[in-house]
């Protein structure tokens, strides 16, 4: 087989996955096929190969993505040298701001969650790994800034540019969204190029006073416990 056809069944093979992953009742194959966009009989094949790896489970003619993939998914972990460097800092952060705390990376355009904790605030949802962001958080948008982005949907230009002008002179950055507001914080990597976000959401229409100051300081822990790993990895290479 060559290195194009088997990409070839790969692609096809996860296309399939992802269209089950969107229907968790299961689909049946015609519809499956149709979706993905396959004929019939390769849509049959490549599930039935998947069905003899566990990575699909066919139920009452339909089907559903099967325990392998379940496995895999929560052996998964987006950077893990960044949410080891992290995990203290947070835990900490988490304590003593009484909030929401979220590591965030700029993906693709992007902001993704790393790691994350809802700390007392139940109220919100479960957080998932590599999660997306949206650009009108805190975290969002400093990512959109260190990447020198253009404005936010919505944002006008002036304000674009004063946000900017505020994150360098503080090193925070503040969103509020009617009873919520989050502070935002970059990590930077041992280069001193900002690698991800810090962030602590409280259920405040204003942050508490401090806030800002712990994030920062949080923040600053992670980046450097990374410039120790980096001191590390470099001794033993």
């Amino acid at each position: 087989m060559s290195s194009s056809s088997g990409r070839g069944v790969l692609e096809g093979a996860f296309g399939l996955l992802g269209v089950l992953a969107n229907h968790p009742e299961g689909a049946g194959l015609s519809e499956v096929a149709r979706i993905a966009g396959v004929p019939k009989a390769t849509a049959h094949r490549l599930l039935e190969q998947l069905v003899d790896l566990g990575a699909v489970q066919r139920v009452d003619r339909r089907y559903v993505v099967g325990p392998l993939m379940s496995r895999l998914g929560e052996s998964w972990r987006p950077r893990p040298v960044l949410r080891r460097a992290a995990r203290s800092p947070m835990a900490m952060l988490c304590r003593m701001a009484s909030a929401c705390v979220t590591l965030s990376v700029l993906h693709r355009g992007e902001a993704r969650l790393v790691a994350g904790s809802r700390g007392p605030l139940r109220e919100l949802p479960e957080l998932r790994p590599f999660e997306e962001f949206s650009v009108e958080t805190a975290a969002g948008r400093l990512l959109q800034h260190t990447a020198g982005a253009d404005p936010a949907p919505g944002v006008e230009l002036g304000e674009w540019r004063r946000e900017r002008a505020d994150l360098a002179r503080t090193g925070w950055l503040v969103a509020e969204h009617g009873t919520l507001s989050c502070v935002a914080s970059a990590v930077r990597g041992p280069g001193g190029t900002t690698v991800a976000t810090l962030s602590a959401l409280v259920l405040r229409p204003t942050p508490p006073a401090g806030l800002p100051e712990l994030v920062v300081r949080a923040a600053g822990e992670i980046s450097r416990n990374l410039v120790v790993v980096d001191a590390g990895r470099s001794d033993t290479a």
